[in-house]
């Protein structure tokens, strides 16, 4: 079934898919509750509204002003336009300006070899994360310049065997380092899992199971600014935890989130 309007007829109005997801999901909610208000009755699905209203506008950075407001934003997901960045290009720069702005992050796509000007330039303007990082001297040159490096193992990405080991043998601080999946397919979740997926693949390369466990949580809350509620198990954070098995399949058995446990089924033999 083909998507319509295209995706890339709605990325051209919107920088990328995970903003897109958010603007879409929180317009369809504002229509269905005018809807409901005033009662209305709706000839369309509210989500087919909302995508029909991207694909005939465009987002800009007082759209992105107004959404570093919403409720658990904590930052712009992704600025993949790093041409319009070091170009210079006024809605990308201001896009990110209006972020920061608002004390968020500004998370990166930069896919470029350049590790000069260019990604000196992306960095100097306020992008202080990527996950596109081809091989270890990548991620060696984003970590020396300050960025957070979002290391990725989705679907289609397999980027954890290329670099990891490297990295672990190297003893570099990992304390900028983050575990990610960017893109997984349905069935990957269903059949390998997710984050316990990828700490499994971390381990089997060589990394220290309690830094993976680092990556994947405190590492993150202290990038995305919410380690004063989440990230650890401290006092005064919310009661977010997880009882794994080992540390080597990384089986979640019991799980609390602020609220008593409940046990997760064994996984099959």
């Amino acid at each position: 079934m083909m998507l319509y309007p295209a995706m890339n007829t709605l990325t051209k109005n919107v920088p990328n898919r995970y903003l897109l997801v958010n603007v879409v999901a929180r317009r369809a909610r504002q229509i269905a509750e005018d809807a409901e208000m005033e009662g209305i009755h709706l000839t369309e699905k509210p989500v087919t509204e909302a995508i029909n209203e991207v694909a005939d506008g465009e987002i800009t950075a007082a759209d992105i002003a107004d959404s570093m407001a919403w409720d658990n934003v904590v930052g712009l997901g992704e600025m993949m336009n790093f041409p319009g960045i070091l170009a210079g290009e006024k809605n990308a720069v201001d896009e990110v300006r209006e972020t920061l702005k608002a004390d968020r992050v500004v998370t990166g796509h930069f896919p470029s070899p350049d590790r000069d000007r260019g990604l000196n330039a992306y960095v100097a303007a306020g992008v202080s994360s990527c996950h596109e990082s081809g091989g270890f001297d990548e991620v060696l040159a984003k970590l020396r310049l300050g960025m957070y490096v979002q290391l990725r193992q989705g679907s289609a990405w397999l980027n954890l065997p290329g670099y990891l080991p490297q990295l672990v043998a190297s003893g570099v601080d990992t304390r900028l380092c983050l575990l990610c999946s960017d893109d997984n397919h349905p069935h990957t979740l269903v059949d390998e899992g997710h984050m316990d997926r990828i700490l499994r693949t971390a381990v089997e390369l060589g990394l220290d199971p309690v830094t993976a466990l680092q990556m994947a949580t405190i590492n993150c809350a202290q990038y995305f600014g919410l380690a004063h509620d989440m990230g650890s198990i401290t006092p005064g954070k919310c009661a977010d935890i997880v009882l794994l098995d080992d540390l080597e399949g990384f089986h979640a058995r019991t799980a609390s989130k602020r609220n008593p446990t409940r046990r997760l089924p064994k996984p099959a033999e």
